[in-house]
């Protein structure tokens, strides 16, 4: 599973930043002054990242305390 949200995280990422430094081109292409360093980035990715790792983490907790019995009971 964590796994999974790592790519799913980094993906989102990848395509947050790749937007962002096309407005980013298209600001400068109109005059406006834009700069991204080179750590923000890096530092998005490592929080988005993180977030989505205890985010699955908490919300895997809860299913793993269910008993089969109660998952896979005809009612």
């Amino acid at each position: 599973m964590l796994p999974t949200v790592g790519a799913c995280a980094l993906i989102g990422t990848g395509l947050g930043v790749g937007l962002c430094g096309i407005v980013g081109e298209l600001a400068a292409m109109a005059g406006y002054p834009i700069r991204m360093m080179w750590f923000t980035p890096l530092l998005g990715a490592v929080t988005v990242l993180m977030v989505s790792m205890v985010t699955a983490a908490l919300s895997a907790r809860s299913l793993l305390k269910l008993q089969p019995v109660i998952v896979f009971a005809r009612r």
